[in-house]
């Protein structure tokens, strides 16, 4: 039996709900699938004939952390490879161009990008009404399967990028972004009344980044991807001294 892994970072769960939709799929074709968080698991690539890539897209590129898990385990890969991106962008990004600039011995065949609900509103950006946040988990879902079933029967695509994108958001990543995240994390604090020092936003931060006692500190690691924010179970995170609409879209609940 063929053996497929679906390698992803996800930080508020867009990622991980694409990539179960997606192992969904593949068990009907009767082909073996494992899902690799790379926070958790160490994959053997060795073992899989395909694998599938996927995670956010920040500053229009892979988190670090999911670049840096590719270099480190999937350089010598030489079977059939997938990309893919969750991201609130309604257009194409030169995220895998970026990657396969970082990774360039990869087999990949395969890109394509899913438009999922914009969980950056705390900062900037408009959030979605539930409605559209429905239809859009809702797409996202059909067209991520579709995806998988295209790339499995061997269709291949192209991804068009011009190169100045790609230097442009690394220069962006490197020189603007840090000082941008301190900007907007100068105004993120803890209300302490809410606050029951259970550790889960300090124990899930995937860099590591972030300390809460006895005062709030986020160190330069921050991946910026929210996990801390979003999944505080009193929502005690505060923006502006004001408190923070958390992201729960439909299928965290299910």
């Amino acid at each position: 039996m063929e053996k497929l892994a679906i390698v992803y970072f996800s930080g508020t769960g867009n990622t991980r709900y694409i990539a179960d939709k997606m192992k969904e799929s593949i068990i009907k074709t009767n082909i073996q699938v494992d899902l690799i968080n790379i926070e958790k698991n160490i994959i053997n690539p060795n073992r899989y004939d395909y694998i599938i890539i996927g995670g956010p897209v920040y500053v229009e590129r892979y988190p670090e952390i999911l670049l840096k898990y590719i270099e480190d385990n999937l350089s010598n890969y030489k079977g059939k490879c997938m990309m893919y991106s969750t991201q609130g962008a309604y257009g194409a990004t030169p995220v895998f161009k970026h990657a396969i600039k970082r990774i360039r011995s990869l087999n990949i065949s395969y890109y394509n990008y899913l438009i999922m609900p914009n969980n950056f509103y705390t900062f900037m950006l408009k959030r979605c009404s539930k409605d559209k946040e429905k239809k859009l988990i809702k797409t996202a879902s059909l067209k991520a399967q579709n995806m998988v079933l295209e790339f499995l029967n061997g269709k291949t695509s192209s991804y068009d990028s011009l190169n100045i994108r790609v230097y442009s958001a690394e220069i962006i990543y490197k020189l603007v972004y840090p000082f941008f995240r301190k900007l907007l994390m100068r105004n993120l604090e803890i209300d302490k009344n809410l606050c029951i020092k259970c550790g889960i936003c300090e124990n899930s931060c995937p860099a590591k980044s972030l300390k809460f006692y006895p005062k709030l500190e986020i160190n330069d690691d921050c991946t910026f991807c929210q996990r801390c924010i979003h999944n505080c179970p009193k929502n005690a995170f505060l923006y502006k001294g004001k408190p923070i609409i958390q992201y729960k879209p439909k299928f965290k609940e299910e």
